[in-house]
């Protein structure tokens, strides 16, 4: 088929056609993108749910951290105390 021989009308609707074939391309090209990077979107979301778990969970530990600090340092005194001559009594 001659593109010189065709009529203009259809050199026209070809280019047209054309077009409209390209674009609904990259269309469906973006959608699937789209589409991805919603996926992508909600995988982060749930990612920062667990960051936020794991964070509160680092404030309890901080707070258990001071406990068991004091917790030592009352071991180790009530140690002291009790090996000291001058805490130690004789029943």
């Amino acid at each position: 088929m001659d593109v010189s021989n065709m009529k203009l009308a259809t050199k026209l609707y070809g280019g047209i056609g054309l077009i409209v074939a390209a674009l609904v391309c990259v269309v469906l090209f973006q959608v699937i993108k789209m589409r991805e990077l919603g996926n992508v979107q909600d995988h982060g979301a749930d990612l920062s749910g667990n960051a936020v778990a794991i964070q509160e969970v680092q404030v309890r530990l901080e707070a258990l951290y001071g406990i068991m600090a004091d917790a030592l340092s009352i071991a180790t005194l009530l140690n002291h105390a009790r090996n000291s001559r001058s805490l130690k009594t004789t029943f």
